[in-house]
């Protein structure tokens, strides 16, 4: 990519697969262009790997900071989600953990927008989606939206958001479609 040769053929995942023709490989997902740009393969995948656990980690210890949950349970809470067995699963698929890296991050900006619109949290959303959604996933981003939607309902009917999911779920719902453009 760097050189300007766009590989069209991926000869490394299932026997060989298109590149660019599928999504599922991430030819566009930025962190991915960056890392095997800048190294060998072997090293690039290193860095990945480990710049998305801390990554799905760090952000899910936060998002679960901001919903009230207490240390011992942001510790557990955090270690299972970073190293549950269907994610330690994924070492040998990568995208895998890079689209779920990017999950915490949508349910935070999820809710704070339920709570108040904010234009600016409204853009790094649909910036977020768009990351998920090149990561190379795009179901998984389906799925997170899909269930963004029924946790931000959950909050109304708690009491923990003004803005019934009515005014909220269309809201996060134009922000993933703008991060699908």
């Amino acid at each position: 990519f760097w050189r300007g040769v766009w590989q069209t053929w991926n000869p490394y995942e299932f026997g060989g697969i298109p590149f660019l023709a599928t999504i599922q490989p991430a030819p566009v997902y930025p962190p991915k262009v960056l890392f095997f740009g800048l190294w060998d393969p072997a090293t690039a995948l290193r860095v990945f790997l480990v710049l998305h656990f801390v990554l799905m980690g760090g952000l899910f210890g936060w998002f679960l900071r901001e919903s009230g949950i207490g240390a011992l349970g942001l510790v557990v809470g955090t270690l299972f989600w970073t190293f549950h067995f269907e994610v330690l699963l994924s070492n040998s698929h990568p995208i895998r953990i890079a689209t779920l890296g990017w999950v915490p991050l949508i349910f935070l900006l999820g809710q704070s927008l339920a709570r108040s619109v904010d234009l600016v949290r409204f853009a790094v959303l649909a910036l977020v989606g768009a990351l998920q959604i090149t990561a190379g996933y795009p179901e998984f981003v389906m799925d997170t939206g899909l269930v963004l939607a029924l946790h931000v309902t959950v909050l109304y009917l708690n009491g923990d958001s003004v803005r019934p999911p009515w005014h909220s779920v269309p809201l996060l719902a134009g922000a993933f479609l703008l991060g699908g453009l």
